[in-house]
C-alpha cells in the first residue's frame, strides 16, 4: 500500500516533506521497525517518539507519521494532530478491515471481561464457528497463544492479530476492549458486531479523573461505533449494574439484558456455588433483535466448571451476547459447561490436597 494512499484515511494530515513509498508495514516502536516500514512517532507517558525517528530511519523507515515537525527530513513526512489516533485510522484499511469479515464482540467493564471472552469463544466454538479471543492473557486461537502488550492491544498490533485470525478460518473474535484501549483510539477500525457491559466501579481514576469520565469512555463502544459499520450491532447489558439505564439509553443499536435481582431478559435462579462449581436455571424471554423476534426456551439448566458466584453475572453476559447474536440455548449450556477454567481468574490449583 502507496502512503500517499495510507494518509488519505487520515484526519487533519499535514505533509511536511512530499513523496511517495510502498509501505510494507507499520511501527509505533523503532525496535520493530523493518525496511520498508512507516514509523508513527507520538509522545507518550514515559518515551517522547519523535526522539526514536531518526533511529527508526535507520532501521530503514521510508516514510514518517509524526505529531511534530523534524527539521532535515529525509524520507516522507507527514504531522497529524494525535499520532495514536492517526494510526487507528489507518491500520484497519493496511490490513484490509479484517473486522468486515467476522463477528466481532466487544467486552468491557471493570470486571469480567478476560473470563466473559473465554466463555464466549467457547460457546461459538460449540456452535461449530472457529473462535477466537484477544485480551489481557493475550491473543488465542483453539491452543495457540499469541502474547500482546495491552488489554486492548495499539491498533496495529490489533488489526494485524485480527488479520491473521481471519487467516487461519476464524469466524468470530471476542476481544476485551478497556476504557483506555476505547478512550486512546486504539479500536478504531474495528466493526463490532456486539458490545457487552458487565458492570462499572471506582477504577482507572489515575488516567480518567472521575467515575463519570471513566463511564463515558467505556460508552464510546455503544454510542460511537455502531455508527461506524453497517453491520447490525446489538449491546448485553448487565441490568443489576446502577449505570445499565445510562447505558441502554446510550447504545446505538438493539439491547439484550442479563441479571439477577432485577428483570432482565436473561435472569438467574436456584444459584448453588462451590469453589469448583456454579449451577443456576437461566431464564429467557423473548427477545427483540431487529425485525426479528427470539424465543428461546422459557429455561435452561446451566452448569459452569469454574466456580465462584461472580462467574453467574459473567456467563449470563456471555449467554446475552450469544443468544443476541442468534445461537440457540443448546449451544450456549454447552459452550459454558466446557471451560474448566480460565487462566488466572479463581483458578484451581490442584497439589494432590485433599
Amino acid at each position: 500500500m502507496l502512503f500517499s494512499e495510507i494518509i488519505q484515511h487520515v484526519t487533519g494530515a499535514r505533509v511536511v516533506n512530499p513523496g511517495d513509498a510502498e509501505i510494507a508495514g507499520i511501527a509505533y516502536d523503532s525496535r520493530e521497525v523493518k525496511p520498508g516500514f512507516l514509523f508513527v512517532a507520538m509522545q507518550g507517558g514515559t518515551f517522547d517518539g519523535h526522539s526514536f525517528i531518526d533511529r527508526a530511519i535507520g532501521a530503514g523507515a521510508v516514510a514518517i507519521l509524526a505529531e511534530r515537525e523534524l527539521a532535515g527530513a529525509t524520507v516522507p513526512y507527514v504531522v497529524v494532530p494525535n499520532g495514536r489516533i492517526a494510526m487507528g485510522e489507518i491500520a484497519a484499511p493496511f490490513f484490509g478491515y479484517p473486522s468486515r469479515g467476522i463477528k466481532l464482540i466487544g467486552v468491557t467493564g471493570t470486571s469480567g471481561k478476560t473470563t466473559v471472552t473465554h466463555l464466549i469463544q467457547s460457546i461459538f466454538n460449540a456452535s461449530g464457528r472457529p473462535a477466537g479471543l484477544i485480551g489481557t492473557l493475550g491473543a488465542r486461537i483453539g491452543d495457540e497463544l499469541i502474547e500482546t502488550k495491552h488489554t486492548t492491544p495499539e491498533s496495529v498490533d490489533l488489526q494485524r492479530t485480527l488479520a491473521y485470525m481471519t487467516g487461519r478460518g476464524v469466524e468470530v473474535v471476542a476481544m476485551e476492549a478497556s476504557s483506555h484501549g476505547l478512550y486512546q483510539g486504539r479500536t478504531l477500525g474495528c466493526e463490532f458486531d456486539c458490545g457487552v457491559f458487565t458492570n462499572i466501579a471506582r477504577d482507572h481514576l489515575d488516567f480518567h479523573g472521575t467515575v463519570e469520565a471513566y463511564l463515558d469512555a467505556k460508552l464510546i463502544l455503544f454510542t460511537e461505533y455502531p455508527a461506524m459499520s453497517a453491520k447490525r450491532f446489538i449491546a448485553a447489558i448487565n441490568a443489576d449494574d446502577p449505570s445499565a439505564e445510562a447505558v441502554k439509553a446510550a447504545t446505538k443499536g438493539d439491547v439484550i439484558t442479563f441479571g439477577i435481582e432485577k428483570p432482565a431478559d436473561l435472569t438467574a435462579s436456584n444459584i448453588e456455588v462451590t469453589d469448583r462449581s456454579v449451577w443456576f436455571d437461566m431464564a429467557c424471554r423473548s427477545v427483540s433483535v431487529g425485525a426479528d423476534v427470539m424465543s428461546p426456551p422459557n429455561t435452561a439448566k446451566i452448569r459452569l466448571q469454574i466456580g465462584g458466584f461472580f462467574n453467574v453475572y459473567n456467563a449470563l453476559a456471555a449467554a446475552a451476547a450469544a443468544i443476541g447474536m442468534g445461537l440457540d440455548v443448546e449451544t450456549v449450556v454447552e459452550g459454558l459447561a466446557a471451560v474448566r477454567s480460565v487462566p488466572g481468574r479463581f483458578e484451581s490449583v490442584d497439589c494432590g490436597q485433599d
